[in-house]
């Protein structure tokens, strides 16, 4: 939630573009600062980025409605966007395991980001628990495909049914409230699904998390982690 957060805001509020762009620079900055100086300055680039976030979050975060909200793309960026899905795409295909999985967690992050910008862009309104949304559906396609046995492509739709619904939950409480008091009641959420997946160790399998998952598979092709990224 934090990541999404600092990324939305550092990319620019009501641009898609610039949170892509963000998570894609966050992401690969992730990357390479945990392979050279380890996890723990990983936590201090975050945290020091959320700070900056948190910093110009009071300036930038503001209600829009409507088109107000909105940027149309032209024919420039679309062509930048395929340009950079070819690139993508082209990286996925030719580079080593390591790099596939950065890349993939780069796309994911941006994807979060750009989900978290909707609701900063639009209403104005600070959620801290954006990701939580990610991870059930995460979690419930999991424990379909690798312990219901379901193909993912009955359990992905599944997964996002069930996200939906919660969310639909969690706007109960969240609609009543706004500012300083969402973002509380959203910082709770994340941590109930933080916990809640760590200690429900029977279906989510704790902090060890899930194995053996089966990657998506079209008819008999299975592409396997670098044709999924």
């Amino acid at each position: 939630g934090l990541k999404a957060f600092a990324v939305a805001i550092l990319g620019g509020i009501g641009s898609a573009w610039g949170v892509v762009l963000a998570g894609l620079v966050f992401g690969a900055g992730e990357a390479l600062v945990t392979a050279t100086l380890g996890s723990g300055a990983t936590q201090i680039m975050m945290f020091s980025l959320v700070v900056v976030a948190l910093a110009l979050a009071g300036r930038l975060v503001r209600a829009r409605r409507g088109e107000e909200g909105m940027r149309v793309v032209g024919p420039l960026g679309w062509a930048l966007w395929c340009a950079g899905v070819a690139a993508g795409l082209a990286l996925a295909w030719t580079v080593n395991g390591y790099f596939v999985y950065v890349l993939a967690s780069v796309a994911l992050l941006a994807i979060v980001g750009v989900g978290m910008n909707v609701l900063l862009g639009l209403t104005g309104q600070v959620s801290f628990g954006h990701v939580g949304f990610y991870a059930i559906g995460a979690y419930a396609v999991a424990v379909l495909t690798a312990k219901a046995g379901w193909s993912f492509w009955l359990a992905w739709p599944l997964g996002m049914a069930i996200a939906s619904a919660v969310g639909l939950l969690l706007a109960v409480p969240a609609l009543r409230v706004k500012g300083p008091y969402l973002a509380m009641v959203t910082i709770a959420f994340g941590f109930i699904v933080e916990h809640g997946a760590v200690e429900w160790r029977s279906v989510t399998g704790g902090q060890n998390g899930l194995m053996g998952i089966a990657a998506p598979a079209l008819g008999t092709w299975a592409p396997g982690e670098r044709g999924v990224a």
